[in-house]
């Protein structure tokens, strides 16, 4: 039976400490499940898609021990008989490049739509080099046991850097001298500098010029405590709540200062809107209510989980934002860019299309908004902050979606004032 979430607030403010960036666990725990040694990683914040990682790790022969806020990996890489990689999109595209350079024989399981988003890139570089991948409707069957060495190779990252990164990690465990070249348009170039952050942290350098990537030594094994950083794509669900709703303000406490993320762009993008307060190597960024918001813009090709939340904000500022290069959403979980322009279009707003960016701002709100279920995380955190920001008492859809990036965001939603009773329709 359909269950719903009654929802209501007479007033939000309080800290949160964000959940870890899961790309960098995720790229952390594929590492350490393909490689020999014992292994720390902490903070995980045991998201749907880290889950899927760590279930990655067993099934190569780790033994996978919680451990205060992290957990343990340890043990000797074994070809994996199979692996499934549920609907995590990042996990499914490293894992080809790390079985290809391991030389392995396995089969791989996907679920929702993960079958049916683009793969032909990465998948044409590794089968020209020995690698045999067959999709049989959404089982994968790949054979690398007579994969040629990866040495020089040119790939198409335009719609995703994932294809890159995948090449980046097989590289990184295999020997001689190895470059990438980038073709055609770079898209979310700061993912590439976290799987460049993560390999230095292993011991490889991996030196992004242009539209060249090196590959200077070689991973035979990974031992040791590896940190993961906080989220800045999750702070930006809070942050848009601080902007909108929270008159005492919502404080994102922990972000790195410094960081490969792409969505760190947020505190350059919102600018004097927020009060950022720096500690040794960490921000705490705190957002309360404005009456007049500034126009602002996003660009997909740099920060691709930032528009929906910011697209949000946008939708009930007169001033609006611009969402350059937006095509690109519909590569994501759901068709994005559709969501989002479906939701301006509940709220009332304005759209204006121009050639490269779409400007949505606050049109005639409408007194209901109901919220619609894209099967999708951010979406649904997204319309959250829709109805929030509307009225003070709605109806919430219960998809579990959000566990795929926060598992924690309705229990933080109750710490900063939310009451939240659930009730079976």
């Amino acid at each position: 039976m359909k269950k719903n979430l009654r929802i209501s607030y007479d007033e939000i403010y309080g800290e949160i400490t964000p959940p870890p960036s899961k790309s960098y666990s995720q790229r952390y725990v594929l590492m350490a499940s393909f490689l020999p040694g014992k292994k720390f990683i902490r903070p995980v914040g045991h998201s749907d898609d880290e889950n899927v990682a760590l279930e990655i790790a067993k099934s190569c022969g780790m033994r996978v021990m919680p451990h205060e806020d992290g957990v343990s990996i340890e043990g000797k890489f074994s070809c994996p008989e199979k692996l499934n990689c549920g609907e995590s999109g990042t996990s499914f595209r490293l894992v080809h490049g790390l079985l290809f350079a391991s030389g392995c024989r396995t089969t791989i399981t996907v679920q929702g739509n993960l079958s049916g988003r683009p793969m032909g890139p990465l998948l044409d570089v590794l089968q020209k080099h020995g690698y045999v991948c067959r999709n049989d409707g959404g089982i994968y069957y790949v054979d690398a046991s007579t994969r040629k060495e990866l040495n020089h190779v040119s790939i198409d990252g335009g719609s995703s850097s994932q294809f890159v990164s995948s090449v980046m990690l097989a590289m990184s465990i295999m020997k001689g001298n190895r470059t990438i070249n980038m073709l055609g348009k770079r898209s979310s170039e700061g993912y590439l500098r976290i799987t460049s952050d993560v390999l230095e942290n292993l011991g490889v350098k991996a030196e992004i010029n242009d539209d060249k990537i090196s590959i200077y030594g070689t991973i035979a094994q990974m031992n040791g405590t590896y940190m993961i950083e906080r989220d800045y794509s999750s702070s930006a669900f809070l942050i848009g709540l601080g902007l909108l709703c929270s008159e005492k303000g919502i404080t994102v406490r922990g972000l790195p200062y410094h960081s490969a993320q792409p969505d760190s762009s947020l505190v350059e993008i919102l600018g004097n809107l927020l009060h950022v307060e720096r500690h040794e190597n960490t921000v705490d960024i705190t957002a309360s209510r404005k009456d007049i918001i500034p126009h602002f813009e996003v660009d997909v090709d740099k920060s691709p989980d930032l528009a929906p939340p910011l697209s949000i904000i946008g939708m009930f500022s007169r001033n609006g934002v611009s969402i350059r290069n937006s095509e690109r959403l519909d590569l994501k979980e759901s068709r994005r860019l559709s969501a989002i322009l479906k939701i301006a279009e509940m709220l009332g707003s304005v759209v204006e299309h121009e050639d490269d960016y779409i400007m949505i701002r606050k049109g005639i709100l409408p007194e209901n908004f109901k919220p619609v279920d894209y099967h999708d995380h951010r979406m649904t955190m997204a319309q959250f902050i829709a109805c929030a920001a509307l009225k003070n008492n709605f109806m919430f859809p219960e998809t579990g979606d959000v566990s795929k990036s926060y598992p924690d965001f309705f229990q933080h939603m109750q710490s900063i004032g939310f009451n939240i009773m659930q009730q079976e329709e």
